[in-house]
């Protein structure tokens, strides 16, 4: 994994973080109309259930984040190649292009690898995928005089994370360094403009094994602004570890059912507390706060025939996590079998900013002609008592995933169907109002038989 910084003298600072080879709610917004909230919902389907989860350690993430906003061990045996002295971090979503003649194999692994990591970003930060796009910057090798893909992350477009699992960076026909190159915004505060990963899928599948899905991963948590390494002996979870060098590879998809927890309270850490330029110097006890062992959790569970759908909230002082995950439809909704308009009830989990657990129904109703449609959240409830008014948002689809298309209070709104006939829905939304609070929560729903 190597990493080198290259400044760009009009568009600001690039950093290329190359990586060695190594041994799901991504929504666009569309526009939509309201119609009717769906009924109340039956809860036979969805169940839910209140835990703990035990969470990172205060000095393992207090480690790791300095690590990475010092620059951090990025080199092999922990050498280090260069410092970028703060971590640079996106303001808005950025949007993840695919190069379009990639095979439709690594299409599906990049939104499931998205996926994987919204789940740990807060919702106003999640990555969005986008249409997939021909190449930018083709051309001429400047050194070895073959053909290249993108070269330079100055070539993506500012908010666009582009994907290319084609690395320029190819010797013999040998390729030997998966990359992710980022450009930056040149003042006291850091910030994402565009992000460049190449992928070298020709040397994982040919030396190492198929490890394309966990380098994907390892990539994109860079490219969401974690630029470094750790210490593999001190997070021997980290998907970013330094021990990739030596060949400790990184895991398959199947191997990696969720982001490690270590990475993902480091994102959103890092997004909730420092996101404003501090150092490393800044990171330290006093700046994390209160940091409890136990994390209160809700979880619930849409159970259907074409699996099980899941969706949960975790709340921390610092921050509120909002999940959801489940098997993906055969088709999009527009091809589905379904006519008229449809209905899927449930329930939330969720948590306010002051850490009461929420409860309420949620309920979501679609026109399948029109493909738009209304969210609505009834009866919640803080810590057993009525929190507030009913909520409802309209809403809008595209292929199997559901934004909001109404702004104000509203947050991050990503919902998708699941199921193998879309018998579910799960998401997660923020609401943010002066008179009744902030309220960050996930919901899960099960189709209404007609």
């Amino acid at each position: 994994m190597r990493n080198t910084f290259i400044t760009a003298l009009v568009a600001g600072i690039v950093i290329v973080a190359g990586c060695g080879g190594g041994s799901s709610s991504v929504r666009p917004d569309t526009g939509g109309d309201l119609v009717q909230p769906p009924p109340s919902p039956r809860s036979d389907p969805v169940t839910t259930t209140h835990t703990t989860v035990r969470g990172t350690t205060a000095i393992d993430l207090i480690d790791y984040l300095k690590d990475n906003a010092s620059g951090g061990p990025w080199g092999p045996e922990g050498n280090t190649w260069q410092r970028w002295p703060q971590l640079p971090l996106w303001e808005g979503r950025p949007t993840v292009r695919v190069r379009s003649d990639s095979k439709p194999e690594y299409h599906r692994m990049v939104a499931s690898a998205v996926d994987l990591i919204n789940d740990w970003l807060p919702l106003e930060h999640r990555m969005v995928m986008g249409t997939p796009t021909k190449l930018y910057g083709a051309g001429l090798h400047p050194e070895y005089g073959h053909i290249h893909p993108v070269w330079d992350p100055v070539d993506v477009p500012v908010g666009v994370i582009y994907v290319d699992f084609n690395s320029p960076d190819l010797i013999g026909g040998q390729s030997r360094y998966n990359e992710s190159g980022s450009r930056h915004r040149t003042d006291d505060v850091p910030r994402m403009i565009s992000n460049l990963v190449a992928i070298n899928d020709y040397n994982l599948i040919n030396t190492t094994g198929h490890e394309v899905y966990g380098t994907l991963v390892h990539e994109l948590v860079h490219a969401m602004g974690i630029p470094g390494h750790v210490y593999e002996g001190r997070h021997p979870t980290s998907i970013l570890p330094d021990g990739s060098y030596r060949g400790g590879g990184l895991p398959t998809e199947a191997g990696l059912p969720q982001l490690p927890r270590i990475d993902g309270e480091a994102l959103m850490t890092a997004y909730a507390l420092y996101d404003d330029g501090e150092t490393d110097d800044d990171i330290n006890h006093a700046s994390l706060g209160p940091w409890a062992a136990a994390i209160p959790a809700i979880n619930g569970e849409v159970r259907t025939d074409g699996g099980t759908a899941r969706f949960g909230a975790e709340y921390r002082t610092q921050w509120t996590r909002v999940w959801d995950e489940g098997p993906m439809p055969a088709t999009s909704l527009a091809a589905s079998t379904l006519t008229g308009t449809a209905t899927w009830t449930g329930e939330l989990v969720g948590f306010t900013d002051t850490g009461q657990e929420a409860t309420g129904d949620a309920g979501v109703s679609v026109n399948l002609y029109s493909m738009r449609g209304t969210a609505a959240f009834t009866d919640i409830q803080a810590d057993s008592s009525s929190w507030g008014p009913d909520l409802s948002t309209a809403v809008s689809v595209t292929g199997n995933h559901i934004t909001s298309t109404q702004g104000g209070p509203w947050v991050g709104f990503d919902a998708q169907f699941g199921g193998t006939g879309h018998e579910a829905v799960t998401g997660a939304f923020r609401w943010e109002r002066n008179d009744t609070g902030n309220l960050t929560a996930a919901f899960g729903a099960v189709r209404d038989e007609p």
